[in-house]
């Protein structure tokens, strides 16, 4: 990898390595950044680690998956693993790899860092043994670990039904699946999406099937929970939930798999002052780009989930709209056709988001106000009644309730806290989320050292990938 090129892509994941590609085809000098050590995102981590019949127990997805990424493997473009970006200044980019820091210099900027997990803050989840759901799925993938003991799975959307199909198929049996779904019929919510759901059958059949299999598996499902409460002393030991009905009732459990739905990764678009809006569908900050994926700052496009829930098949036709307008902006002839077809293929896929947004609605995140005793920010160790407090004392915005109780001003800089931070202040303070807004990112993204702040490469040095 050199020291300029002309498109630097941040992430490889399905729109990373799709935009990589297209942009390699061109003859443009392309670079990618990722922090993992090999190709896929989360979506399909670890794909080239494990063989094929080891890829086939977590489905069909994450063995196309796998193909992707071993083509991407074999396309030549220059790739830096375990690079993480550290700041961007202008074109040039810093970023650290195998602990020293190094930088690259790129006339366009395409960030496909994906999503993350939407934090769910209750009372309990920073138990050990309380994990996001698609924070253990990653571990799945990466090293084949299935829960020692008795677990549950709770939430809402179809990763869940995912993850406990996975781990049936790894001969793994969740004691329960609390679904937390605010939405009480999902098929009236289809009866209005009939149209969108014909043109995404493959889809509706794919969920179907989650939920056959676990009906066969015996797995009891849960519905209607409405508040979550994770109860141990060292470590998870039972689960107590409440149901819409307002009965309540508790699973002893050693693991607590929670999930409630993805939202953008937006750390790095908020550093380099692209303009955001609040989604209220999704709720959530999402970047404003144009038809092609460019931001608020020229020259800087973002695509995948990043810019936006689609999923992972959608990501790879978002990348090639922004592939095809930096190929027209160097000089170079656009794909009309591939262009026609992504853009068709973004349309049929907002248009299945829509009814899943519709049909999925999380119940805790977005129905039950945030316990007094759940901690929001575990950097600082941060309650909701701290924060709450801040509120009350005239703080209308993260910011301010950063200066006034410390949320946020953790290492992660508000990546876990921020979006939970954001409804609360909403919440209490009467104002639009909108208004209320995120928290203010500042580089560099994670900490470094002075020894690697001191010892930084010179910009022509040869990156090992």
């Amino acid at each position: 990898m050199t020291g300029m090129v002309d498109v630097a892509i941040i992430g490889a994941g399905p729109a990373g390595m799709a935009a990589a590609q297209a942009l390699h085809v061109h003859g443009l000098r392309v670079s990618v950044l990722d922090e993992r050590a090999g190709p896929g995102g989360n979506v399909h981590a670890a794909a080239l680690d494990h063989p094929p019949e080891g890829a086939a127990l977590l489905g069909r997805d994450y063995v196309r998956g796998a193909q992707a990424a071993r083509a991407f493997a074999q396309s030549g473009v220059p790739v830096a693993y375990g690079a993480s970006v550290s700041r961007i200044e202008g074109e040039t980019i810093h970023y650290l790899q195998h602990g020293r820091l190094r930088q690259i210099t790129a006339g366009r900027l395409m960030l496909a860092t994906g999503a993350i997990e939407r934090p769910v803050p209750f009372p309990g989840w920073h138990l050990p043994g309380v994990m996001g759901a698609g924070a253990f799925q990653l571990m799945l993938k990466q090293s084949r670990v299935v829960p020692a003991g008795g677990y549950v799975l709770c939430g809402t959307g179809p990763l869940v039904l995912l993850v406990a199909c996975q781990l049936l198929a790894l001969g793994s049996r969740p004691l329960a699946l609390l679904e937390t779904n605010a939405v009480a019929s999902p098929v009236r919510v289809g009866a209005a999406h009939l149209s969108t759901l014909a043109r995404n059958a493959g889809a509706v059949a794919k969920g179907l099937s989650y939920m056959a299999r676990l009906r066969l598996a015996g797995v009891p499902v849960i519905s209607g929970v409405t508040g979550v409460e994770a109860k141990g002393g060292e470590t998870l030991q039972s689960v107590h939930y409440r149901r819409r009905d307002g009965a309540t009732a508790s699973l002893d459990a050693g693991m607590l798999l929670f999930h409630e739905g993805v939202i953008p990764g937006t750390q790095l678009g908020l550093a380099l002052d692209c303009r955001h809006r609040w989604d209220s569908d999704q709720q959530c900050l999402v970047p404003v780009t144009d038809e092609w994926g460019e931001s608020s700052r020229a020259g800087t496009f973002i695509v995948g989930d990043a810019a936006g829930i689609l999923g992972a098949d959608a990501a790879p036709h978002s990348a090639m709209l922004a592939a095809q307008r930096i190929a027209q902006q160097l000089g170079h002839r656009p794909d009309a056709r591939a262009v026609a077809a992504a853009r068709r293929a973004l349309e049929q896929a907002s248009g299945f988001r829509r009814f899943l947004d519709a049909a999925y609605r999380p119940g805790v995140a977005f129905g039950t106000p945030i316990a007094d005793e759940a901690m929001i920010c575990r950097c600082e160790q941060v309650t909701a009644a701290t924060l709450r407090a801040a509120v009350r004392d005239g703080a209308r915005g993260p910011a301010q309730a950063k200066a006034f109780s410390r949320c946020g001003m953790g290492l992660c800089q508000g990546r876990i806290c921020g979006n939970a931070a954001t409804r609360l202040i909403a919440a209490d303070s009467g104002l639009d989320a909108a208004a209320v807004g995120g928290h203010h990112v500042r580089f560099p993204l994670k900490p470094l050292s002075l020894a690697e702040l001191a010892d930084e490469a010179p910009q022509t040095e040869q990156a090992d990938g």
